[in-house]
């Protein structure tokens, strides 16, 4: 399944959010600094292209960690605890497209605050449209059905490595653009690749939260 939205949907993003990732307190941000951050936030909508490839796969589980995804199986203790009681998974890779990029490329060159105002609205604006996947993934749920938060390599014992798995499955590049560094980074950046479980709402019972 494919996802595409128009970039005006990330207009709406929290400015809270934005100054957090400017490492500014709300209290401290004056008219001035808030007007440049509504700039950025209506010109990054524009730059902005959301797109999302998700699908959902049947879940095993076993021993020390070990889980299998559809036909791809794995070893982490921290994935397994986050998807425990879960029959199955969702797959997602969700990006704002390489407009963004190319922009705070051209901000390093020339002004680093706009520079940091550019990454920060970005990484702001990528947060929401992932929060917007996962809300259209939890409305496809059969009834009965919920999902713990997401998960995604990196953090706890999952290493970016596993980034192969999304690649694998559900053909990223091809898909939605986002391709594989040699490092398992992602381009482009503003990019959030994360396993989302699928248990009986009577098995929630999830101990650990990654992103």
């Amino acid at each position: 399944m494919i996802l595409q939205e128009s970039g005006s949907l990330l207009t709406d993003t929290s400015r809270r959010e934005i100054l957090r990732y400017m490492k500014i307190r709300p209290e401290a941000a004056d008219d001035a600094l808030l007007a440049r951050v509504e700039e950025e936030v209506e010109a990054l909508a524009l730059l902005a292209a959301p797109a999302a490839v998700c699908e959902r796969y049947p879940l095993r589980m076993g021993d020390d960690g070990w889980l299998a995804v559809g036909p791809e199986s794995l070893v982490s203790r921290t994935l397994s605890k986050n998807l425990s009681g879960c029959h199955a998974v969702w797959l997602f890779a969700a990006t704002l497209g390489p407009g963004i990029d190319q922009r705070i490329r051209r901000s390093q060159s020339r002004d680093m605050l706009s520079a940091l105002m550019d990454q920060a609205v970005g990484a702001a604006m990528t947060e929401e449209w992932v929060e917007i996947v996962c809300k259209k993934l939890r409305d496809s749920l059969l009834e009965g059905e919920v999902c713990p938060p997401r998960f995604s390599p990196g953090f706890g014992d999952l290493p970016l490595e596993r980034q192969e798995i999304f690649q694998k499955l559900l053909h990223m590049d091809r898909a939605i653009g986002i391709h594989l560094t040699e490092s398992w980074l992602m381009l482009p950046a503003k990019s959030v690749t994360a396993f989302m479980g699928i248990r009986k709402e009577e098995n929630e019972s999830s101990e650990y939260t990654g992103q």
